[in-house]
C-alpha cells in the first residue's frame, strides 16, 4: 500500500530546479535554497503550486503592519484566532515565548518569535504543513525544528520546509537542494 501523501515530479520554479521527491507520513522534508535574494520569491511561487497537488496548510507571514493596524493593533490573540485553532495544545507553545502575551502588538513581537507563532497556528490547523525557516534565527531555529518534528511524529502528519542553508540537513527525514538555473530558462 502506497501511503505517500505528496508526490513531486521535478520542475523549474522561478530561478531553481526543484527535483523529484515525494513525502510520506512522519516525515520532515526540508527543501535547501541557495542563500540569496529570490528565496521569498520562489517560495511564494512554489507554494501554490504544491498545494494543488496536495493540500499542505502553509504558515502564513504575517502582513505589514497597515494604516488601519497602526490605530488599532491586532493582538497576538487575535492574530491566532484568525489563523489558527485557538484552542489547539500547540498554542501554549507561543505563550512560552519571552516577552509574548495575548495582548502583545503581533508586528511588535521580534521576527523569530513571529515565526514559531505562525508556525503554531498553522500546526493547530493540521499536522500536514509548509513552512519556510526565514527569520527563524539560530535562537529559534530549535523550537521550530522540534515543534514540527513533534507534532508530525505524534499525528503522523509531515512537513515540506524551505531553508537557505544546509545547517538541518542531517536533522530531517530528507534534505532536497534546489538548483539555481538562473533567468535562462
Amino acid at each position: 500500500m502506497d501511503n505517500t501523501l505528496f508526490c513531486f515530479t521535478g520542475a523549474t520554479i522561478g530561478r531553481f530546479y526543484i527535483p523529484p521527491f515525494t513525502v510520506s507520513p512522519g516525515e520532515v522534508v526540508i527543501i535547501g535554497f541557495p542563500s540569496g535574494p529570490y528565496f521569498m520569491e520562489t517560495v511564494r511561487l512554489m507554494v501554490p503550486q504544491l498545494q494543488e497537488i496536495s493540500p499542505f496548510t502553509y504558515a502564513k507571514k504575517i502582513g505589514p503592519k497597515s494604516l488601519w493596524r497602526k490605530l488599532i493593533p491586532e493582538t497576538v490573540k487575535a492574530y491566532v484566532t484568525k489563523n489558527g485553532n485557538p484552542h489547539h495544545a500547540i498554542i501554549r507553545e507561543i505563550y512560552q515565548l519571552p516577552d509574548v502575551h495575548p495582548h502583545s502588538d503581533i508586528h511588535r513581537v521580534h521576527a523569530n518569535d513571529q515565526a514559531i507563532i505562525q508556525l503554531c497556528c498553522a500546526l493547530s490547523l493540521s499536522s500536514v504543513i509548509m513552512a519556510d525557516f526565514q527569520a527563524v534565527g539560530v535562537a529559534r531555529e530549535d523550537l521550530f525544528l522540534g515543534l514540527v518534528t513533534q507534532q508530525v511524529q505524534r499525528h503522523q502528519g509531515a512537513a515540506l520546509l524551505f531553508d537557505e542553508c544546509r545547517d538541518l540537513q542531517h536533522r530531517c527525514t530528507r534534505f532536497i537542494t534546489a538548483e539555481y538555473v538562473g533567468d535562462g530558462l
